[in-house]
């Protein structure tokens, strides 16, 4: 069963998929940084009601 948001005259089903490649793959999200990165990505999931299906472990 799909799950839709429903508004007053609209119905939505959203996916995004994001991918964080930067510039030659370098790797910049280590660390410290990438914890972080991970944290925010986090909380802003959590304010505004997003499901998160997968993601990369750390």
């Amino acid at each position: 069963m799909r799950l839709y948001k429903l508004g007053a005259h609209t119905k939505t089903d959203i996916k995004v998929h994001l991918v964080w490649i930067p510039k030659y793959r370098k790797g910049v999200l280590t660390d410290q940084v990438a914890i972080r990165a991970r944290d925010v990505l986090r909380q802003i999931v959590l304010e505004h009601e997003i499901d998160i299906i997968t993601g990369c472990q750390l």
